[in-house]
């Protein structure tokens, strides 16, 4: 699938974002991916009670810099969810490129027209 939006307008030059998100069939529907990546993200996430009942912490493998610590296990999995979401739309607004998830790729490029 291919999307197109213009996210920029100055100096004359429009820069139009190109996004190809694959998508997977299933039984003949095909779905965006957003909400599948975000699930298929959350099941690889891990969590760890920290020492002398000072909390939880959780990240995502192959997700560098995103981590949470929170007070519970259940507001940790909430937070860390709430995290992801914000990294994934920080990454795409900087271009990087994101990991691909049980085959899933959210691939964002921008392309100028003058």
């Amino acid at each position: 699938m291919l999307l197109l939006f213009i996210s920029n307008l100055e100096n004359g030059k429009i820069t139009i974002e190109k996004s190809e998100i694959k998508t997977i069939k299933l039984k003949n529907r095909r779905k965006l991916m957003l909400n599948e990546y975000i699930q298929a993200a959350m099941k690889k996430a891990t969590y760890k009670p920290l020492d002398e009942d000072e909390g939880y912490f959780g990240e995502i493998p192959g997700f560098q810099g995103l981590w949470v610590n929170t007070e519970t296990l259940e507001t940790c999995k909430i937070e860390l969810k709430e995290a992801l979401e914000e990294w994934i739309l920080l990454g795409i607004k900087l271009g990087h490129s994101l990991p691909e998830i049980e085959g899933i790729s959210l691939d964002f490029t921008k392309i100028e027209v003058a």
